[in-house]
């Protein structure tokens, strides 16, 4: 799919109304007024001339007609993006600087998104200080993501722009709004085109929600190219895994959607993260799990996972089972002690030697202990790991029935 539809449409808008020219106060001559009544005349209009018209809009003294200079603006750009040549010159530039200072929100938005679309398309005209007194700049939370997305373009600024401002990022992702998700998302997209920026493993969970919740199309196709582009990390893949991207993907197939793109881009994703995923062994997947000391139950807790990975413990002088044992005395959280119990246990079952090293280890006594929590489930699971380290399969079956 050709991506630079995205970058197009990054600075799309809701609609907006745009107030006629002969309502904007002020004065301008008859070339502008006909230059911003007419789209015919804007079309064929020359970068030079449209920044005349363009700079006369920006300083006109009345401020709703600046505001609506601004709008209109912006809609003509967004409509020939090779226009944006006409605001890159020195006076439209200055202009657009001090109008992001504005008190009124919107024209600041607008002054910024236009601002901004100038830099990410002549970088060389900026400095870095530039780029930093657009992202301060005192607007609403989807101007302030329309801004990142735009100065991400840029791949010079992904890394230093990701750092200082990765928490509103995260954060409009995680958002009830469409266009500050919508932004959100194509900001984690931009900026993981750059190894460089070390996007947090928290945005699969943030990005999942918005596959679990979204319907928006332009939402969900954002969500699902910015996965494509995480999914090249294999911690990310790993996180992924964990939390069953996968499976929300696949749901997806099950919607009515109206874009033969998106049905197709859908497709193409679940087929891609299944290959990404098979790369993954299942036994890293549980070594990651168990050093984070937070367990959850899953298949890589079942008994088909330890059937096929058990001899695997045997590395690093069964380190692995030495951190399950630091698990079982430390943690405190119920589920993550309960699969721990049941991880020693089959463990205790299925290697050749596991009950002797897992009873050399504390496993036993420490299980006894357990055994009179007050969490049902920890208690069960420490019970049926006594029953694994003492008994032969046939009991435990019996005890399993019960």
């Amino acid at each position: 799919m050709d991506t630079s539809y995205f970058l197009q449409s990054a600075q799309e808008a809701g609609g907006e109304v745009l107030e006629s020219v002969s309502n904007w106060g002020g004065s301008l001559n008859g070339d502008t007024i006909s230059f911003f009544q007419n789209s015919d005349i804007q079309a064929s209009a020359s970068v030079e001339t449209a920044a005349k018209h363009f700079l006369a809009a920006l300083k006109l003294k009345d401020v709703n007609g600046v505001k609506n200079g601004l709008c209109h603006i912006h809609s003509i750009v967004r409509g020939n993006i090779a226009l944006y040549g006409a605001l890159c010159g020195g006076e439209c530039v200055q202009s657009l600087q001090g109008l992001i200072k504005a008190n009124d929100p919107l024209m600041c938005d607008k002054a910024a998104s236009l601002l901004t679309g100038v830099m990410c398309r002549y970088p060389g005209k900026f400095t870095i200080k530039d780029v930093n007194a657009c992202v301060d700049y005192p607007g609403t939370e989807a101007g302030k993501l329309d801004v990142l997305s735009n100065l991400l373009k840029n791949d010079a600024w992904r890394v230093d722009l990701f750092n200082a401002s990765s928490m509103r990022i995260l954060s409009g992702v995680s958002s009830s709004s469409v266009p500050v998700v919508y932004k959100g998302l194509m900001c984690v997209w931009l900026a993981s085109f750059n190894n460089g920026v070390k996007i947090p493993l928290t945005a699969v969970s943030s990005i999942n929600e918005v596959l679990k919740n979204s319907r928006t199309e332009k939402v969900i196709r954002m969500a699902l190219l910015a996965i494509e582009n995480l999914a090249k990390s294999k911690a990310m893949c790993e996180e992924m895994a964990d939390n069953d991207t996968i499976g929300l993907v696949s749901a997806l197939e099950y919607e009515k959607w109206r874009d033969a793109e998106l049905i197709e881009l859908i497709s193409k994703m679940k087929e891609k993260l299944s290959q990404e995923l098979k790369m993954l062994t299942n036994f890293e997947r549980f070594e990651r799990e168990v050093n984070s000391g937070k367990l959850k139950w899953g298949f890589i807790h079942s008994e088909k996972f330890w059937l096929e990975n058990v001899l695997k413990c045997e590395s690093n002088n069964f380190r692995v089972i030495d951190h399950l044992m630091v698990i079982v005395r430390t943690a405190k959280d119920p589920e993550t002690l309960a699969v721990a119990c049941h991880d020693l246990g089959e463990f205790a079952r299925l290697h050749p030697v596991g009950k002797q090293i897992a009873t050399n280890k504390g496993a036993k006594d420490k299980m006894l202990e357990l055994m009179s929590n007050s969490q049902r489930e920890v208690a069960r699971e420490a019970l049926l790991c006594v029953q694994k380290l003492m008994l032969q399969s046939n009991s435990l079956n019996a005890i399993r029935a019960n």
